[in-house]
């Protein structure tokens, strides 16, 4: 058996590693099951004691996510290695849809302007279409059919090697290219463009706006520095 403070010295260093690896939501939810799963051990296998119960997750500082501007996003849309990529692309950066959404988006899913999906959670939601989406995504297909191919983009991997390949293309840095940075990118240049933090919540689905206003904190600070100079 390990000893106690042994054990209370593993369960900091893999908290930390926890926080450090994967996002505060995400971390908490790590630590909570752990958590549990210690505390289950000890009810039916009397093991002793539960090394995380005053052990907390450590803070981590966030740090600025960065983002490709519409200037970006067009060359690497232009350096799409099929019209299927360019679509699946455009779905994340002109609609904040996340690589699941993108993926399995249905024809009928769009109707009246609007597009109508499962979000995270399995919850319903809507968000507008806008006219370059529109035109990105092109002629509709049978009601059915997926937007992009189906099976094109069955495992994330893949799909990000295309996407680094097409960012090196554009002539830009591939560091830290995935599909997400499509929707983190759709929210940060909603901001810089001065579109309303509420309006910029809805639009991303976050729960409540103090996620919106923690994510993207960095770009109103800078437009605050643009608004007192205004004067």
């Amino acid at each position: 058996y390990l000893h106690i403070g042994h054990c209370k010295a593993l369960t900091i260093d893999f908290s930390t590693a926890v926080a450090t690896k994967y996002a505060p939501k995400t971390a908490s939810e790590i630590l909570k099951l752990t958590k549990a799963m210690f505390a289950f051990s000890g009810k039916i296998y009397k093991t002793m004691g539960n090394p995380f119960e005053y052990v907390r997750r450590p803070k981590v500082k966030r740090t600025a996510k960065s983002f490709w501007t519409p200037e970006e996003i067009n060359r690497i849309l232009a350096a799409a290695p099929s019209i299927e990529y360019r679509k699946f692309w455009a779905l994340m950066a002109f609609a904040g849809l996340r690589y699941f959404e993108a993926r399995d988006l249905r024809w009928k899913d769009i109707d009246n302007g609007k597009i109508t999906l499962m979000g995270k959670g399995d919850k319903l939601a809507t968000v507008p279409l806008s006219e370059r989406l529109k035109n990105e995504i092109g002629t509709q297909g049978a009601a059915d059919a997926t937007i992009v191919a189906p099976g094109t983009f069955a495992t994330n991997t893949s799909s990000i090697r295309a996407l680094r390949a097409a960012v090196i293309a554009a002539g830009l840095d591939p560091d830290g290219a995935n599909n997400h940075k499509f929707r983190h990118s759709f929210a940060s240049n909603l901001i810089r463009s001065g579109v309303n933090v509420k309006a910029v919540q809805q639009l991303m689905r976050h729960e409540s706006i103090d996620i919106t206003l923690n994510t993207y904190s960095h770009l109103l600070q800078d437009d605050l520095k643009e608004a007192v100079n205004a004067i």
